[in-house]
């Protein structure tokens, strides 16, 4: 029972009936979902962007 009489404490917040959001940024924190792709290359792909990177000093998996 005390757990309820302490938690009462907080649950009496309020919402205000209307929010201002005129100062809002739309996307702030939207972050695009990445999807992991794995595709099949024939070799001589493959080590274009082999080269490719060691040319740049750029990570192959970067591509």
């Amino acid at each position: 029972m005390s757990n309820i009489k302490e938690r009462e404490k907080f649950d009496d917040y309020e919402m205000e009936d209307e929010c201002d959001f005129a100062d809002g940024v739309r996307g702030r924190f939207y972050e695009p979902k990445k999807i992991p792709v794995s595709l099949r290359l024939d070799n001589d792909v493959v080590l274009f962007f082999k080269k490719l990177a060691s040319e740049k000093k750029y990570p192959i998996r970067h591509f």
